[in-house]
């Protein structure tokens, strides 16, 4: 299936845009600027780019290792980005959620919860209740490898599958849960098998292709939102940094490492939109100045923005009427 030339280059700027904030993050945590720890998703961008471009309003997605990417394809406010993450009040939680727990349910995002896995069953209930009000929206649960072996897993597969819901597990398999390599941890070949008991159908796709991530998600969105239920979506890729930032990785062979920054899905994906005649190379390097110059106004912006103020603290705490 081809992708058209307007698709094709915002795809392009999503992914672009996404690197060069993750790379801004990682200066300003370099220079002891940056409040909270850094989850890098650098070299895996194309998964959150390539699903998340789908959604539309009304659609619902968890934060994980690529939440960023995810934000930025939805048009959430850089300014605003940044200030939470560096802790201020004008960010999207007022400074207290920071970069791992930012959320935003204007445009779908449910956050992201202290125990990993535990957002099987929050994006279980949010597609139920997708089913129960009869919309046609999806939504998108997003996980990585290590995740893939909680045991909610497991019941979200049973019981997406048994009610047909609009639900799309959307695993990052970056080879690494934290500290240790995927074929130390499960004797599954592909994370997406996983759903063969549960007659789910499941993808496995080169997560470093933004193409065929693109693709994938676009198949299996349509059958949700047509009624045809659950798919799972593997993305096979790698971690380029960390677990966070300071880890210092005594536990991976940096030799893996050098094969797979072959395959930087950005560096793919420009080579395939100037060999395309998408884009060319001035056009490519005006459109990086121009994220530099939005990002380092963002950056700037947060730096000035106030602190919340102490009694905050103690705001939506509670659900209050």
């Amino acid at each position: 299936m081809s992708i058209k030339k307007e698709t094709m280059t915002e795809l392009f700027e999503f992914l672009l845009k996404s690197r060069l904030v993750e790379e801004k993050l990682l200066d300003l945590n370099s220079r002891g600027e940056f409040l909270g720890f850094v989850h890098s998703c650098i070299g895996q961008e194309a998964i959150p780019v390539g699903t998340t471009y789908h959604l539309k309003k009304g659609d619902y997605w968890n934060c994980a290792r690529g939440h960023i990417q995810s934000n930025i394809v939805l048009g959430m406010d850089l300014k605003r980005m940044f200030a939470e993450f560096q802790g201020k009040k004008p960010g999207f939680c007022g400074g207290k959620g920071g970069k791992v727990h930012l959320c935003c349910p204007e445009i779908g995002n449910m956050g992201f919860r202290g125990i990993q896995g535990a957002y099987f069953g929050l994006c279980l209930g949010a597609a139920l209740s997708q089913k129960m009000r009869k919309t046609d929206n999806v939504t998108l649960c997003f996980f990585g490898d290590g995740a893939s072996s909680q045991g909610l897993f497991a019941e979200a597969l049973n019981l997406s599958a048994l009610h047909k819901l609009p639900l799309i597990f959307v695993c990052s398999n970056n080879q690494y849960s934290m500290h240790t390599h995927f074929r130390e941890e499960t004797v599954t070949e592909n994370i997406a098998d996983r759903g063969i008991p549960y007659k789910i159908p499941g993808v496995v796709v080169d997560g470093n292709d933004l193409e065929a991530v693109y693709q994938a998600a676009g198949e299996a969105i349509t059958n949700a939102r047509e009624g045809k239920g659950p798919t799972i979506i593997e993305g096979k890729t790698l971690r380029m940094r960390g677990h966070l930032e300071g880890d210092q990785q005594v536990y991976r062979d940096f030799r893996e490492l050098e094969e797979w920054k072959k395959k930087d899905p950005l560096d793919r994906f420009t080579r395939r939109v100037i060999e395309m005649h998408v884009l060319n190379e001035g056009e490519i390097k005006a459109t990086r100045e121009r994220f530099h110059k939005e990002i380092d106004e963002a950056v700037a912006f947060a730096r000035e923005a106030p602190d919340p103020a102490p009694e905050d603290m103690l705001q939506h705490v509670f659900c209050e009427e």
